[in-house]
């Protein structure tokens, strides 16, 4: 599933001539060459909603804050529903930002969408195209029904470099509906699930490590992508079943842990 925010900007520029004056703070000097940016923001990604979060709320345009950014001074910013009908700009480099929502080590009711691009307006029509992403990679973990008939108790635990780094756990308990969305780095990075089990008439809780890998052997993560993990109980031998979906765009890809016969005694 790739979520995909395109923001379009077409800059129409003129050579512009203007003078100011030390008493007038209301003017600013301007070199001859300056240009006029319009902006229009598009989005097109087919998500879903949940209880607690409303994905398609990240895909209405109007929730944006837009900014136009010269090194690191802000020149303008902006919530897309309240923008001008267009911005003067001096002939020069600059960035476009946009984006919307939060971005946390991991949370369930939010999460957080940015682009970036830059631009020179040089006394040339120029068009920008800004491709917007979520930070953050989303988990989620379906649980058999079958499951209470052999453990009492039984849950996920996630780790990634942001949780770490913020002394954060990210669990999905047994009970939990609701996925996790996780911050990741740009470039991904390795995210490790650690199953939790506790057989039933037994304290003694037994655990397995997964790592995230894809299809083709990748052993990253990216933000935009999600894993779930499928786990049920396959039969009473002491074998495990458990199905790992990469992404929702690529095949399923089955694993078989294979459980102690004594932890089903």
């Amino acid at each position: 599933m790739r979520h995909r925010f395109v923001l379009f900007c077409s800059f129409v520029s003129m050579l512009l001539f203007a003078s100011c004056s030390k008493d007038d703070a209301t003017n600013v000097a301007e070199p001859n060459g300056s240009g006029t940016i319009s902006l229009s923001v598009a989005a097109d990604a087919g998500f879903k909603s949940s209880r607690a979060v409303n994905e398609s709320e990240y895909t209405k345009t109007d929730n944006y804050t837009v900014k136009i950014l010269q090194g690191e001074e802000e020149l303008a910013s902006f919530l897309y529903k309240d923008k001008a009908a267009s911005y003067k700009l001096d002939n020069g480099n600059y960035t476009l930002k946009a984006f919307y929502g939060e971005e946390l080590p991991a949370s369930r009711d939010k999460f957080y969408v940015v682009g970036t691009k830059e631009f020179t307006v040089s006394g040339n029509d120029v068009a920008v195209n800004v491709d917007c992403e979520p930070t953050c990679g989303k988990l989620i973990v379906n649980f058999d029904s079958k499951m209470a008939d052999f453990f009492s108790d039984y849950y996920v635990t996630y780790e990634t470099k942001a949780l770490t780094a913020a002394s954060q756990t990210c669990k999905w308990a047994k009970d939990d509906k609701e996925p996790w969305y996780v911050k990741l780095d740009a470039a991904g990075e390795a995210v490790k699930a650690t199953v939790h089990y506790t057989v039933k008439d037994s304290d003694k809780e037994r655990t397995q490590v997964l790592t995230y890998k894809t299809n083709d052997g990748g052993d990253k993560m990216l933000p935009n992508k999600s894993w779930t993990l499928n786990i049920s109980p396959k039969d009473n031998n002491g074998s495990l079943s458990i199905t790992i979906t990469i992404d929702e765009n690529t095949n399923d890809k089955p694993i078989e842990i294979v459980v102690p016969t004594d932890w089903l005694n």
